[in-house]
């Protein structure tokens, strides 16, 4: 049976490197440990490097956002680092709110602990991303968000529901909290049913996620192999 222990860990805009390394060496058991978008603001790339070093002292693996600025101009990553691997997935739908450069491709990523693909935020507004990454292979799409208090949390957690039973995937919500943000994380698994779901404050829950569930539920509910994706060709249409 294939499980893997995945820690959602909800913190603050204001965390640092040294929050993030005492989560890690808490957390250190788990397969996964994920942090909310934009946990970091950075301009020198050495701090993934030192992340790394992190990662390979406790020989757990991390997704994190960080926000890169260069040249004046902002990037916002989602960061998947190991002991043996640096990727990172720039965030292709950019809010009407947000200055940040947009990325131009969604990515699944080859991991030891399964397929993971990863989205940020708004991208999680459009079904589409959550079908291409489902159809690249990804077995767990990862979310980091930082969605601010004026707008409901719970439309994001029913976008995210759907996502997990439409494309029969884990789904993982890794949201901000804080004076300015919602909180209120989450997990759904291949069926749609929430494992999990944190509160507005900060916090870091840990659960065990079964991939056999995918199997078993494709097995039993043929939505891939029944596709008809000539007549889809509409939705790559602008309106």
């Amino acid at each position: 049976m294939k499980k893997i222990k995945v820690s959602l860990a909800q913190i603050p805009e204001q965390s640092d490197l040294w929050e993030i390394k005492e989560i890690i060496r808490e957390k250190k058991h788990s397969d996964i440990i994920i942090f909310p978008e934009a946990t970091l603001f950075i301009d020198n790339l050495k701090v993934v490097s030192e992340l790394q070093k992190i990662v390979k002292d406790f020989s757990v693996s991390i997704v994190i956002g960080i926000v890169v600025k260069k040249d004046k101009k902002l990037y916002n990553y989602a960061y998947y680092i190991s002991s043996s691997k640096i990727e990172r997935y720039r965030k292709v739908h950019i809010h009407w709110t947000e200055k940040y450069i947009p990325g131009n491709r969604f990515k699944v990523i080859n991991t030891r602990h399964g397929k993971i693909g990863l989205l940020i935020c708004f991208d999680s507004s459009f079904s589409e991303t959550g079908r291409i990454l489902a159809l690249k292979g990804a077995e767990i799409i990862i979310i980091l968000h930082a969605i601010p208090k004026d707008f409901s949390y719970k439309i994001n957690l029913i976008r995210s529901q759907a996502m997990a039973l439409n494309n029969q995937v884990f789904v993982v919500d890794c949201c901000k909290p804080g004076r300015q943000f919602t909180g209120h994380g989450a997990i759904f698994d291949p069926y749609g049913n929430e494992l999990t779901q944190l509160k507005k404050f900060k916090s870091i829950v840990t659960r065990n996620l079964n991939l056999e569930k995918i199997k078993e539920w494709r097995k039993k509910e043929k939505i891939f192999q029944n596709r008809k994706p000539k007549l889809y060709r509409k939705i790559c249409k602008k309106i």
